[in-house]
């Protein structure tokens, strides 16, 4: 239950209280006495006592209730009403006052109104009606009240005449006018108020009513008010979570409300909240006391014409709202029958020649401004502006006059009258408007103060809600013009000071320390020392501390202060003779003010030495210290190496063929092991590009521009490879921290405490754009945003641009056959190449190593089994089945994945709403986002349930590898697969179809059925013998290349991969030791022999199981992979002398024309440099099959 505290305070406690009152004395005011007694009513509570106060306790007695007789006494209430309702509600039973109200009249023998025995039963009985409204006011009070919209009706008639009725001189008035005429006509009224401003309001007239037939303000027409009125409202207030709150009744129904937002594209309420019923006077400030002074106040405008009221009730909410709720500004005004655009502010010069309008008050921010530019410009001590973006100022009747005060903008005035009337930046994009201009100036409050390091001392704006705010200065900057601002007004402060520690109140003590603080010789005399200093040390920050800094003077302004710090070591300089003549007036001063009587003719040879003794203890110690730090953080070396990158600026460039080579070289030598003799080549290359950009003066470009261009990824940093890498290592070059303490600033006011539980990749998304982004949004801007995130159905006819990493997936799996094509039987092409299959097996190979046919047999040993042989076809005889050789990588891989396609993920998860591309790639994104987290989702086990029908296993032995788009694609392998399902095969597309009817088609790995080879594949290019002796090279990326060491004695098969379409281009392979060149690798084939899977107590090499893994999939089925020693990924190794020597390249045993034969067989591969891991210098491991690619076949007789 809600009640007040108040009536605990007697009256004598009141009365020792006002005694302590004392008009004009600080210390005892209102303020003061209710801080000192801690009166939780505050000051205006103790001003209400004194209004009633006459000097004697009685007079602060509490008076009786005054108003008219109440209709039931206490007794007849308790009797008759809540024994009643207490009753009831112990039976937890409805309570019929109907009843209730029958049995009083009768007992009473008078009427009683319903509506007052409710009352009675609710306030003084019913514990739930205040227990819902203090939870509803706590919820409230939780909410910022900007985050506040009150909505509420209320009937006007016209005829609402003034309570008293006109009589005779002396005469009492005949009636008091309680209600209008039955026959008046009625104007339903609307309106919403924001916590701080009224934001908008509408008419409903009579003739509405009649057209619409309704009989009021009814569900139909307060949606269509939002709608149209009320949403357009509250975009344009620029705050998100609202909430609505209205009464609780069939009209303001929260589904429909919320949908009559949305049709006006408002998606800034959050919720709508409804007010316990009867409980409006207690929480909404539209209630009551608002609605009868709006009343009052139409009242006192009586006659009205009925033409005229809509206007008159819009204009009178408005102006009534400000001043019963003291917000700053107005709103919109709107009527339900017309919507003009009269939300503005008007004001203009002194003698009228200049007048403008300001529509839509989208003010975003009042200020004071203290700097002395605006004490200049408006002749005062400081300017009071209100910015408005410059669209919407109107300059309707003349043209003001400009006048550049700064490199920032222009100051407007008239010249007529000379009044100033805003200042406008050179960009023109905002209008910071005189706040005194206005027709009505107390509309705007000012918020803030800025540039108070010139505020004078005597200027003190103490409004609790007028924040100081100092502008984002470095800081040796801001010490400064600290120093600067105590030293120019030194002798005001001391006196300021001496006044408030006389005054003896409540700050008397801290001005008195600070006074004696300040009084003393040698801190004032440090002050004014340390004045030049900082100074020196400010104009360096301030040249630093920039993110667009070029840092190409950062030498000479480094020495030019070094210079400057070291003069100030010298005593007897110009500047601190005059600091010690101005010391010595200080303290005279002092001296005298304290009726010291002291003649002063010169300074003190006492004085003298004491300043000098601190002038060396004190000063010059941190003169050193500050230029030991400062050659620290900036070595020589390192100026030295920052300055060569000048080489950038074009304003230096030149055309002598000497010009850069020097910095160069010294580039080059301070990192020795990331640039080669390319970078002197491509630097001569770019100087005549640098040189040209001179010549076109319009476009130069600054250094620290033409460094973030070589940086991006596009056609420079190709062409320019070393280059652009120089560039990376001056960008980062630590020198200024501005760019991090801005971007930490943003990240602190995104990662506010209610939004502490943001995910990291959120917090990044929102960094990135509030970094990278536009500084404004405009409304347009944001509501396509909105609508580009809420509508569900978006037709896209601009080409789908995959992202990179869906559409590597895309490219790789891609390359896998088709199920249906690969286990079609009847196919005569599989016909034909069974054929030549058998004239290559069923003739014994020669021996020989350079053989294909040789190569062939190797292959089949590799790829086949017993029962079933390796398939070879021949596509220059126009044969066309898929080849295997892309794949080769993976023979000792148990990852082979089948891959499903489906024309979109309509129907997955019991979603069976219409899919768009967009849709699909924000769920792939979103799997495979759970996939790498190992985390479980409602789709992905739906997949799974589905996918491990139809192979006829149990679900956990599927496995989800890969999501990606491009149609919708899931890439999976089923555990242990056994050559029993493998045979089911045939018929698996059929079961695929049943589980998933967006079926397209299902694809599966090249050596997981039958492995086909292509011996139109092997490529002549790429046949070599290698020699017994090994050759080295360095291949891959400028900067990071790796050893590559020929296989010497091993025989190469050349496969042809350069032109495959799944390879973006051939820069990959060749020309060898391209930059865009792959490193070089090995790839072991061994092979596990039967007694590798038979027996259980093999002892197995864990340090050899990755690279030794072996494919027996057609004898036993796939076996339980080995540990990976250096995690998951195909292994390889870049020495071909250590692989091929160990026990990973088995050795395949063939019966040949000479006899049995062994032979040693291993692949060529390529290595994507960008993601291979090296643990070892023996063992690489490519995370993921699409980054490593087989180019040759190595055969050794072992």
């Amino acid at each position: 239950m809600i009640t007040h505290k108040y009536y605990q305070y007697t009256p004598q406690f009141k009365h020792n209280v006002l005694k302590e009152y004392r008009p004009g004395v600080i210390g005892c005011g209102f303020k003061s006495l209710a801080k000192r007694f801690k009166v939780k009513g505050g000051h205006k509570l103790i001003m209400g006592w004194y209004k009633r106060w006459d000097g004697t306790i009685g007079s602060l007695n509490p008076k009786p209730k005054r108003g008219r007789p109440r209709r039931m006494t206490p007794q007849e209430v308790k009797q008759y009403i809540l024994e009643f309702v207490e009753y009831m509600n112990r039976k937890r039973a409805q309570i019929n006052y109907n009843s209730v109200q029958a049995h009083i009249e009768s007992q009473l023998n008078r009427k009683v109104p319903i509506r007052t025995i409710r009352r009675y039963g609710k306030s003084c009985a019913d514990d739930d009606y205040w227990t819902a409204i203090s939870e509803f006011r706590k919820l409230l009070r939780e909410i910022n009240k900007d985050q506040l919209i009150f909505i509420d009706e209320v009937a006007i008639y016209s005829t609402m005449v003034p309570r008293r009725t006109l009589v005779a001189s002396g005469q009492q008035p005949l009636i008091l006018v309680q209600e209008p005429s039955a026959y008046a006509k009625r104007f339903d009224f609307i309106a919403a108020i924001n916590g701080s401003q009224p934001i908008a309001c509408g008419t409903f007239t009579s003739e509405q009513r009649v057209s619409l037939r309704v009989k009021g303000f009814r569900q139909k027409v307060i949606n269509q008010w939002i709608t149209d009125v009320l949403a357009p409202v509250i975009n344009q207030l620029g705050i998100k979570d609202l909430y609505l709150i209205c009464d609780k009744s069939s009209s303001h129904n929260r589904v429909s409300m919320m949908q009559a937002l949305r049709a006006g594209k408002c998606y800034r309420v959050k919720n709508i909240l409804h007010m316990p019923t009867g409980s409006a006077k207690y929480i909404s400030p539209l209630d009551n006391p608002l609605w009868h002074s709006f009343k009052e106040t139409i009242r006192n405008k009586h006659p009205l014409i009925l033409f005229d009221i809509p206007a008159v009730l819009s204009q009178t909410f408005y102006s009534l709202s400000r001043s019963q709720e003291n917000f700053p500004h107005g709103g919109s005004l709107f009527t339900m029958s017309e919507t003009t655009r009269t939300s503005s502010l008007i004001g203009g010069c002194q003698c009228g020649m200049i007048r403008y309008v300001v529509y839509g008050l989208s003010v975003n921010n009042v200020n004071v401004c203290h700097c002395r530019m605006c004490q200049k410009a408006m002749g005062i001590v400081f300017g009071i502006f209100a910015e408005f973006r410059s669209e919407d100022v109107s300059w309707t009747r003349g043209t003001p006059s400009k006048f550049r005060s700064s490199s920032y903008g222009y100051r407007l005035f008239c010249s007529m009258c000379g009044t100033p009337l805003a200042f406008m930046p050179t960009d023109q994009t905002k209008t910071e408007i005189t706040v005194g201009s206005l027709d009505q100036p107390i509309a705007l409050a000012p918020v803030e103060q800025i540039g108070i390091e010139s505020r004078l001392p005597w200027t003190r704006l103490n409004h609790p809600e007028l924040k100081l705010i100092q502008r984002g200065d470095t800081g040796w900057l801001s010490y400064f013009r600290c120093i600067n601002a105590i030293i120019r007004c030194y002798a005001a402060l001391m006196i300021t000071l001496e006044h408030i520690a006389n005054k003896r109140d409540e700050e008397s003590p801290n001005a008195s320390g600070l006074h004696s603080i300040l009084q003393n010789q040698s801190t004032a005399f440090i002050l004014h020392v340390l004045e030049p200093i900082i100074e020196a040390l400010s104009i360096l920050s301030k040249s630093i501390q920039t993110k667009n800094g070029d840092f190409n003077q950062l030498e000479e302004s480094l020495l030019g202060t070094l210079l400057r710090l070291e003069e100030l070591k010298d005593i007897n300089i110009t500047e601190y003779k005059q600091i010690f003549e101005t010391v010595d007036k200080i303290n005279t001063s002092s001296s005298n003010n304290h009726n010291h009587n002291r003649n002063r003719i010169t300074r003190s040879t006492t004085n003298e030495i004491s300043l000098e003794q601190l002038f060396n203890d004190k000063i010059v110690k941190f003169i050193d210290k500050i230029i030991s730090n400062l050659s620290a953080r900036f070595k020589s070396n390192v100026l030295k190496l920052l300055n060569c990158f000048r080489i950038f600026d074009v304003s230096e460039v030149t055309n002598e063929p000497e010009y850069g080579i020097q910095e160069i070289n010294t580039i080059k030598q301070q990192y020795p092991n990331d640039f080669n003799d390319d970078l002197l080549t491509e630097w001569k290359v770019f100087r005549k590009y640098l040189f040209a950009q001179k010549q076109q003066t319009s476009t130069n470009l600054t250094q620290r521009q033409h460094c973030i261009n070589l940086v991006k990824k596009g056609m420079m940093r190709d062409i320019y490879p070393q280059l652009s890498l120089a560039a990376e290592i001056f960008l980062c070059a630590p020198i200024s921290t501005a760019t991090m303490e801005r971007d930490f600033s943003r990240m602190n006011r995104i990662l506010t405490g209610l939004r502490n539980r943001l995910t990291t990749e959120h917090l990044e998304q929102l960094m990135r754009i509030s970094i990278e982004g536009p500084a404004d949004l405009d409304n347009d801007i944001k509501n396509l945003i909105i609508d580009c995130w809420k509508t569900e159905d978006v037709v896209d006819a601009t080409p789908h641009v995959l992202p990179e990493n869906q559409a590597v997936l895309k490219r790789y799996y891609d390359s896998f056959p088709n199920i249906d094509e690969l286990t079609n039987t009847t196919n005569p092409d599989v016909k034909k190449a069974e054929e030549l299959t058998k004239s290559i097996l069923n003739k014994k190979s020669s021996g020989n190593v350079t053989d294909k046919n040789t190569a062939c047999h190797i292959l089949n040993k590799l790829l086949g089994d017993e029962d079933q042989q390796c398939l070879f076809f021949d596509s220059a005889n126009g044969i066309n089945l898929h080849d295997a050789s892309g794949n080769l990588a993976d023979i000792d891989s148990e990852d082979r994945p089948f891959v499903l396609e489906l024309k979109s993920s309509e129907g997955l998860g019991g979603d069976n709403s219409k899919k768009t591309f967009n849709d699909d790639m924000k769920l792939a994104e979103t799997l495979t986002h759970c996939i790498e987290q190992k985390r479980n989702h409602p789709i992905i086990e739906d997949i799974r349930d589905r996918l491990a029908k139809a192979h006829e296993v149990d679900k956990n032995s599927i496995v989800i590898k890969a999501v990606f788009v491009g149609s919708f694609n899931i890439a999976y392998t089923v555990k242990d697969l056994a050559k029993s399902v493998i045979k089911k095969l045939f018929k698996i597309s059929q079961q695929l179809k049943k589980q998933f009817p967006q079926f397209l088609r299902a694809k599966i790995h090249p050596l997981l059925f039958r492995p086909s080879f292509d011996i139109a594949y092997f490529d002549a290019r790429g046949d070599k013998t290698f020699s017994s002796g090994p050759d080295t090279h360095e291949v891959g990326p400028p900067g990071r290349t790796k050893k590559y060491t020929s296989p010497s004695g091993w025989t190469r098969y050349g496969l042809k991969v350069l032109g495959k379409s799944e390879y973006k281009n051939d820069e990959w392979l060749h020309p060898f030791q391209h930059p865009g060149n792959w490193y070089r690798a090995f790839h072991g084939t061994g092979r596990a022999t039967k007694v590798d899977f038979g027996n259980s107590n093999a002892d197995f090499d864990q340090t050899a199981a990755p690279i030794n893994a072996l494919a027996s999939i057609f004898k036993q089925g796939f076996r339980p992979a080995r540990v990976a020693a250096h995690g998951p990924g195909v292994y390889c190794s870049p020495n071909p002398v250590w692989l091929g020597d160990s026990v990973f390249v088995g050795a395949v045993e063939l019966d040949t024309e000479k006899g049995k034969k062994k032979f040693k067989c291993m692949f060529q591969v390529a290595v994507n440099p960008e993601s291979v891991q090296c643990p070892t210098n023996d063992i690489w491991v490519a995370p993921q099959p699409q980054d490593i690619r087989p180019y040759g076949i190595l055969i050794k007789e072992a």
